[in-house]
């Protein structure tokens, strides 16, 4: 079962976004302090609002550059900024709103909540202002699209969902995917992909940490990277796995882009002083290589030096035996590919 402080979703600025953001304000600031000097207006009352909306820029460029080094992470518990500070607490969520007409931020989404809280501002990230919290700004739409249907997912769960699989049946029907636990067949419109992705995330969600491992093994790269990030954005994540899929994605086969998303993930955990757990075996890595692979970690954002965990063996529970094909559990595979029985494995 997944643990109430776990992380069920992150939410967090879109690099490029997040620089011009801090570009158009700097830029505008300079250019009005510039303007009221070099030429000033006739009134002196002009000149010193040039001034004023000037340096507002530039701190709004400061404050928006602050404020983006952080990420939301949202628990079973709470809605919450990685530093810490609370947005709100998930029991207080009334109603998460995504429409087009929906006074929400950017690539975000709104929730309305009781007791609201004290008036809070992120810029680029969120924002708390009479019972209601915006989530969004200068954000990735893709994870704000997941964080929202997740949230919608754990609101449906509290309105009567029931059973062992309430949160992932809810969290598939927020998807509008069938639950790969139903006797339904899947739908057809959906790529398979983003059913799996959906699926997957809802039971890594009530797994341990043992189970994440195993996904970890032999998860198809060729895959939505998703449900790997979730994994490694836990703090109960093992060691063992996070070591796997470390030199997983170092090795030559692995796309780019999956590389970087699975870095950028051990990378915020290692930051925020996770990944306690030592629980599970790990066969260890030489370190004949060690300084190049320092480097190449340095240079995708990982604090160096690494922890020595990523390379010495340790003794723990041996999970090294293949049990779910192509890291899906075999309900999931046979669901997925129903009519493909050469992939479900033994």
């Amino acid at each position: 079962m997944a643990r109430q402080d776990d992380v069920l979703a992150t939410v967090s600025a879109s690099a490029p976004r997040r620089f011009f953001a801090m570009g158009v304000l700097g830029a505008l600031g300079v250019l009005l302090i510039y303007i009221a000097f070099s030429s000033p207006p006739a009134s002196v009352g002009w000149q010193i609002f040039l001034i004023a909306f000037g340096a507002f820029s530039v701190w709004a460029a400061v404050v928006l550059g602050k404020a983006t080094r952080h990420v939301v992470e949202l628990t079973r518990e709470e809605l919450r900024e990685s530093s810490g500070r609370v947005l709100c607490r998930v029991e207080d969520i009334t109603d998460v709103s995504r429409g087009v007409f929906a006074m929400k931020p950017s690539n975000g989404f709104l929730l309305r909540v009781k007791g609201g809280g004290p008036r809070a501002w992120a810029p680029g990230l969120w924002w708390r202002v009479a019972g209601r919290v915006g989530v969004g700004g200068v954000t990735a739409a893709s994870q704000a699209k997941m964080m929202s249907e997740i949230i919608a997912a754990m609101l449906a769960e509290r309105a009567g969902a029931s059973g062992a699989n309430a949160f992932t049946e809810a969290l598939m029907a927020a998807r509008n995917a069938p639950s790969p636990q139903a006797d339904a067949e899947p739908d057809p419109d959906m790529p398979v992909d983003e059913r799996i992705t959906a699926g997957l995330l809802g039971w890594l969600s009530m797994r341990d940490p043992d189970d994440w491992h195993e996904v970890a093994l032999n998860y198809d790269f060729a895959r939505s990277v998703e449900p790997l990030r979730w994994m490694l954005a836990q703090p109960s994540c093992d060691r063992a796995t996070v070591a796997t899929l470390f030199w997983r994605a170092m090795s030559e086969q692995a796309e780019s882009a999956v590389s970087d998303a699975i870095l950028s993930a051990i990378a915020g955990q290692l930051v925020a002083g996770g990944y306690g757990r030592a629980e599970i075996a790990f066969a260890g890595h030489s370190e004949a290589d060690r300084a190049e692979v320092e480097a190449r970690a340095q240079a995708a954002g990982l604090p160096t030096p690494l922890p020595d965990w990523f390379w010495q063996a340790r003794g723990g529970r041996d999970l090294s035996e293949e049990r779910y094909t192509e890291g899906l559990p075999r309900p999931m595979v046979e669901w997925a590919y129903p009519d493909q029985p050469e992939r479900w494995g033994d």
